[in-house]
């Protein structure tokens, strides 16, 4: 499973659902894609998305994840490495988006 996590912070991550979207579509992404969204408008299709986690349930995703995508924030970067997941931190400029998917795989 994947599990996404853009945080809590006010501001959206459409792009990144987008993507991962016409990755599934694609089939470059055959695998379970669970996502929080936090604030961003777009609605995956794809893949379960919840905008708000509690943490236990966040842990719960983390532990089960064999890749975990990031927004970049601190916390879930140092969960990640604690946990010893496969991660990529994503920053919101389209440049570096285009190759996330290249990168962790």
């Amino acid at each position: 499973m994947i599990f996404v996590t853009v945080g809590t912070q006010k501001f959206q991550f459409d792009r990144l659902f987008i993507e991962l979207d016409k990755l599934v579509d694609s089939g470059k992404i055959n695998e379970e894609i669970i996502a929080q969204i936090g604030f961003s408008k777009y609605k995956p299709r794809n893949y379960k998305s919840f905008e708000m986690v509690y943490l236990a349930q966040m842990d719960a995703f983390i532990d089960q994840a064999s890749i975990l995508i990031t927004h970049g924030g601190t916390s879930s970067i140092i969960q990640g490495l604690k946990k010893g997941k496969k991660s990529a931190s994503c920053t919101k400029t389209k440049k570096n988006m285009v190759n996330m998917w290249m990168i962790i795989r």
